[in-house]
């Protein structure tokens, strides 16, 4: 039976969320969840409450209190220890806290990928909490997509510029993405021995687009329409301005490492993307 290694991490969660997406997890079938690893990026300023209230309420979760080393660095933490463990998971679950999904969805992705050996990683469609889809996926964003949806609004964007969110509704098939959100990636042991971890010298922002990518290139990257969870999407850099300089800081090292410009290897996996969507949405 598949085995999945979890790892979430918070600064300053709210508890009710954290609460919420524990249950989840601790409602799937039995020997679906090896592990949950909750790393608490403002232990260090909390004096580590959160395990107390872990401790009392969820025993079963191995809790870290750490200073804010960033979100990708700290998933690293539980990562490192799946994948040194030879017996140990065969897919390593990151998500946040803010999410919830209905029981045995994780169990299914989990079957999913062993009866596809090819595929290193899988999300679910993803819903707002009122019910309004929200992107699972988009294509390796450009420097314009990322800093024009910044400055232009949503309204004035045209078709393949700066909306790259693409549509998936209506397509019940597996969609092989270029790049995933970071909010949840299942992610199998043997794609991230291959391709490595979160890169580190992403403090926030950016550092799921950058292991997708690499995950991608290796291995198949895939939307499981028929899965769904539940996302409250908190979006902190669009409110608040310490927020919005990390994640221009990300955007500097992201395409300092790819490319500002040329990036051919962006352009084949949109084009590639783009031609997968047009043949699912093509009606007979």
């Amino acid at each position: 039976m598949s085995r999945i290694a979890v790892s979430i991490v918070t600064y300053h969660s709210p508890l009710v969320e954290l609460g919420h997406c524990l249950d989840c997890l601790r409602r799937e079938p039995d020997g679906t969840i090896s592990s949950i690893d909750v790393i608490d990026n403002a232990g260090e300023e909390t004096d580590g409450k959160l395990g107390e209230w872990l401790s009392e309420n969820y025993p079963e979760v191995k809790y870290t209190a750490s200073r804010n080393v960033g979100y990708g660095r700290a998933h690293n933490q539980s990562i490192r220890r799946t994948l040194s463990d030879k017996e140990g998971a065969e897919y390593h679950l990151v998500t946040n806290c803010d999410i919830s999904f209905e029981t045995g969805m994780l169990r299914r992705m989990a079957d999913y990928m062993d009866e596809h050996p090819d595929v290193g990683l899988t999300t679910p469609k993803i819903y707002y909490p009122d019910g309004t889809p929200q992107a699972s996926s988009h294509p390796l964003p450009s420097p314009m997509d990322l800093l024009g949806r910044r400055i232009i609004p949503r309204r004035l964007r045209v078709a393949g510029w700066l909306n790259y969110d693409p549509n998936l509704s209506g397509i019940e098939e597996p969609v092989n993405v270029p790049c995933v959100y970071g909010c949840f990636m299942l992610m199998r042991s043997d794609a991230l021995r291959q391709t490595g971890l979160f890169d580190e010298r992403y403090f926030l922002y950016l550092e799921d687009v950058d292991l997708s990518r690499r995950i991608h290139e290796e291995w198949r990257t895939e939307v499981l329409p028929q899965e769904q969870m539940t996302h409250i999407h908190h979006a902190a850099s669009r409110r608040n301005l310490r927020q919005l300089w990390i994640h221009v800081g990300s955007m500097v090292k992201y395409y300092s490492k790819w490319g500002w410009l040329i990036d051919r290897r962006r352009h084949k996996a949109n084009r590639d993307f783009s031609n997968q969507l047009k043949r699912l949405t093509r009606k007979d």
